[in-house]
């Protein structure tokens, strides 16, 4: 098996994980747009703000998105609905692509999850005095909740670092309201490091850490 046939292997039935290029910015910007409107109504606007402006409107988000896909890995599927994003996992769409001598099927990918992982932290953060990866970003899309593409997501990172040879992994993210944030990546096995203050002193945030076992041990 090729790398690249590895990589697209699917994780369930009709996902699968991928690398990211630049032409899927606008599909992370909107996968942003979801989850900062879900989270909004959650009474948690702390985090990315109140959903009322596009992060396609905001030249610093799109900026760091596209930065982003150069160490991004993106979930996909070939399902949809009349949603921007699908809402039924087992189901298959295709759609007709007209103009050729009888017709062609060919399947709709769209993005319902990604991860970033870079070998170094956000400006930020103070680097760490060992190699490490870094979870600079990961999102999945709320109508996919129950179906354990966070994990997934995770699964790789943990991959990457071991194919590597790194045993560090860190992330940072958002600490206030109900802190809830924290607690699913302690769930996903990260410990707290240090808690800091960002956006000038009005956003609380985590840092948080995790040792990768070499492989064998």
């Amino acid at each position: 098996m090729t790398t690249e046939e590895r990589n697209k292997v699917p994780l369930i039935e009709g996902v699968t994980l991928r690398l990211a290029t630049l032409s899927d910015v606008p599909s992370l910007l909107g996968l942003m747009d979801i989850a900062t409107a879900w989270l909004a109504a959650q009474g948690r606007a702390g985090q990315w703000g109140d959903g009322s402006t596009p992060h396609a409107g905001d030249p610093a988000r799109v900026r760091q998105a596209t930065e982003m896909a150069g160490v991004c890995w993106v979930l996909t599927t070939t399902d949809s609905t009349p949603d921007p994003m699908p809402t039924t996992p087992t189901s298959t769409q295709v759609t007709t692509e007209e103009g050729k001598e009888g017709k062609e099927l060919k399947e709709k990918e769209t993005i319902i999850g990604a991860v970033a992982v870079a070998d170094s932290p956000w400006p930020y953060i103070q680097p760490a005095p060992e190699p490490e990866r870094y979870v600079r970003f990961l999102i999945t899309h709320r109508a996919w909740k129950g179906h354990g593409l966070g994990s997934m997501l995770m699964d790789k990172v943990r991959q990457l670092a071991r194919d590597d040879g790194v045993e560090l992994v860190r992330v940072d993210c958002y600490a206030g309201d109900d802190g809830k944030l924290v607690r699913w990546y302690e769930s996903q096995g990260f410990e707290k490091q240090e808690a800091f203050m960002g956006k000038g002193g009005t956003w609380p945030g985590m840092v948080l850490s995790m040792r990768i076992p070499k492989e064998g041990i």
